[in-house]
């Protein structure tokens, strides 16, 4: 699993720098978020909107609506228009796959990359009760995201041990906020897999777990997270199985979820 991520991700980056975009250009994804979810990006018009896994966009819109549908009370519908702009010169890779996808030019689909990071412009619901939201493909000479890179290098990228700190001090308050020390106890964990310090890694996985699995319902995308993230390490010790069990499951909550 690990090769092909890799191997998918250096797939995109040598498109992406053969095949450079010269015009403007929207895309369009269509998903079903959790309510929570929807809410909290709401909250952050303005800010960075930071996707995990590799996205997959499409230049027709009326495709990517297709994915908008079939919703409970506990999810929304939501949309989201992508606009790329070239002169912004972009470090984030993205592919035009046309050419290698079973669909072609029925869906003319575009594949970002993983950590991609996008700015939250306008919001707005239709009278079908889709939310649009406007993304941009953030630059790089973005200086919102440049600080913040810079930031997480100097505190945590090169010490593990400085999230250890934030995550004790957090379990010393009375009143913790569980869900920011299973984010941290993750986040340590990626310090550790990125140091390929897998034994550590590992430890921290299982933190980030145990607290989820504690305080949340056991379909929450979260866990499915830490399922897959403790399957990677798994992979990488060859204990194939492990890891093709922990994917399984991880697969199975982002379904019940329509987490793609």
């Amino acid at each position: 699993m690990c090769f092909f991520i890799k191997n998918l991700y250096h797939e995109i980056v040598e498109l992406h720098k053969t095949k450079k975009q010269i015009s403007k250009l929207k895309l369009y994804r269509g998903q079903i978020i959790l309510n929570e979810y929807c809410q909290e990006i709401q909250n952050n018009l303005g800010g960075l909107l930071s996707l995990t896994s590799f996205i997959s966009t499409s230049e027709r819109k009326d495709v990517a609506s297709t994915f908008t549908r079939w919703i409970s009370n506990r999810e929304k519908s939501v949309l989201f228009e992508i606009t790329i702009d070239p002169t912004s010169h972009s470090s984030v890779p993205y592919a035009n796959i046309v050419d290698f996808s079973n669909f072609g030019l029925a869906e003319k689909e575009y594949l970002f990359s993983m950590s991609s990071v996008f700015r939250i412009g306008n919001i707005n619901a239709d009278d079908n009760s889709i939310y649009h939201v406007h993304l941009s493909l953030t630059s790089g000479n973005d200086e919102q995201l440049t600080d913040l890179t810079k930031y997480m290098r100097k505190h945590y990228m090169s010490s593990p041990s400085r999230l250890c700190d934030i995550a004790n001090n957090h379990n010393k308050e009375s009143n913790p906020n569980q869900e920011t020390i299973a984010l941290v106890e993750n986040n340590i964990g990626m310090v550790y897999f990125e140091q390929n310090k897998y034994s550590q890694t590992f430890k921290h996985y299982v933190k980030s777990l145990k607290i989820r699995l504690r305080n949340l319902i056991h379909i929450h995308p979260d866990i499915a997270q830490s399922l897959n993230n403790i399957g990677m390490i798994y992979a990488q010790q060859e204990k194939y199985e492990y890891a093709l069990f922990l994917y399984i499951l991880a697969l199975e909550i982002k379904k019940k979820n329509n987490v793609s």
